[in-house]
């Protein structure tokens, strides 16, 4: 563990962050795969729209 114990835990729940993110981004691609044409640009926008609210997420740390 690192000193103070904070940096450890910031690290800790940006990861788990990080985990969430891919996994939703991970099932996201995988329902656009079995759904064709308009189903795969809506869940491309989705898969945008999660990137921008986790980087904002990211950038308010």
């Amino acid at each position: 563990m690192l000193d103070g114990g904070a940096p450890d835990t910031t690290l800790r729940k940006l990861l788990r962050g990080i985990g969430r993110a891919v996994v939703q981004i991970t099932l996201s691609a995988a329902n656009g795969r079995r759904v064709a044409g308009e189903g795969l640009r809506r869940n491309a926008g989705a898969r945008e729209q999660l990137v921008g609210v986790v980087t904002r997420r990211l950038a308010h740390r």
